[in-house]
């Protein structure tokens, strides 16, 4: 009798360590995935998009003018990312991204998402992170001039994704001089993602970190794809 309790007991223990231990689900590998932009995140839709360019140094040998080479290389082709830039977060790498429209084409309402990347491999994660809001503050991405930081950083969660980090920052702009009665305040979040296989970034215009953060969530998840 105690040895069939004993027996008992011990089963219905091994069966809690095995459901404890088999919720576990091991993170997700980062590694050998590219970017290929996806026609929505959340009620955002994609409106133009650029996949697998290299943007690494570009050979301008022979061209009527090498910065005229560099920029088509990079800005033409809707990365936007300089060259020696690219090279200094992810060495020869290859980008990708996009611009979503939320609202109808046109329209005056009509507030626009900015996504930009690189793919290549990635030895720290988060060494990787300060190179790329170093550029963005530096005006190294063509399309983009920053106002002054408003804030510090703020780390956001990738959960079950192995080595994956977030980091999101604020920016403010003002514009007209304090007698302006046209003065205003023009905000911006940039929320940076770099994993062992991507580097990347998604530029929102107003709206909170946290709501940045779940649209660049979002955006990784279903960005990345195995090469």
């Amino acid at each position: 009798m105690l040895l069939a309790s004993g027996v008992a007991a011990l089963a219905v223990l091994t069966g809690c360590l095995y459901s404890a231990t088999s919720d576990d689900q091991p993170e997700a590998d980062t590694r050998g995935h590219r970017l290929a932009p996806p026609d929505r995140v959340g009620d955002h839709r994609a409106e133009r998009a650029s996949r697998d360019t290299y943007v690494g140094r570009t050979s301008c040998a022979g061209q009527p003018s090498d910065a005229d080479c560099a920029l088509y290389a990079t800005e033409v082709r809707g990365v936007g990312i300089t060259p020696g830039d690219a090279d200094r977060i992810v060495r020869g790498a290859v980008g990708g991204g996009a611009l979503y429209r939320l609202g109808e084409p046109d329209a005056k309402d009509a507030s626009y998402m900015s996504f930009r990347g690189l793919q290549g491999a990635v030895p720290d994660p988060r060494a990787a992170v300060k190179p790329m809001f170093r550029s963005l503050r530096a005006g190294q991405h063509h399309s983009f001039r920053l106002g002054a930081w408003d804030g510090p950083p703020r780390s956001f969660p990738l959960d079950g994704f192995a080595g994956a980090v977030m980091t999101c920052r604020r920016t403010v702009t003002v514009v007209g001089t304090a007698a302006d009665a046209a003065q205003r305040r023009d905000e911006e979040v940039y929320c940076v993602w770099a994993d062992h296989s991507t580097v990347a970034f998604v530029n929102l215009p107003g709206g909170s970190l946290t709501e940045a953060a779940g649209l660049t969530a979002e955006l990784y998840r279903t960005a990345r794809v195995r090469r």
